[in-house]
């Protein structure tokens, strides 16, 4: 299962589309609260899909509230700014897929955080 992240309906929309043509399973979140009460109460996420750049909670501070409850989640981060979170290294977050992507991009970025 994974929690797709984002605070714009139509990427959540098209990352939902892309994200079930692979085969997963997924849920929408528009916020990092609400995602963490999906993380909190469903033991079948693996992966968590967010946004970096979202009002109230960012994406990165999502990623780690989540990992002190599930130690093992892999984290995928979609973006469309051109720099994702001040302050923080770019080598601390991880695979970060920048928006507007296509269905290549993500099947490659889903292959990496499955194995």
């Amino acid at each position: 299962m994974i929690p797709l992240v984002d605070d714009t309906a139509e990427v959540l929309e098209l990352s939902a589309a892309l994200v079930a043509y692979f085969g997963y399973n997924y849920v929408c979140a528009c916020n990092g609260f609400e995602a963490l009460i999906l993380i909190e109460t469903d033991s079948s996420i693996d992966i968590l899909f967010t946004d970096l750049q979202m009002p109230g909670m960012h994406g990165f501070e999502l990623a780690q509230r989540a990992k002190t409850i599930r130690t093992d989640l892999k984290v995928l981060y979609v973006t469309g700014h051109p720099s994702p979170i001040p302050d923080q290294p770019r080598e601390t977050l991880g695979p970060i897929l920048r928006k507007p992507f296509g269905w290549r991009q993500l099947a490659e970025y889903l292959c990496l955080a499955s194995a």
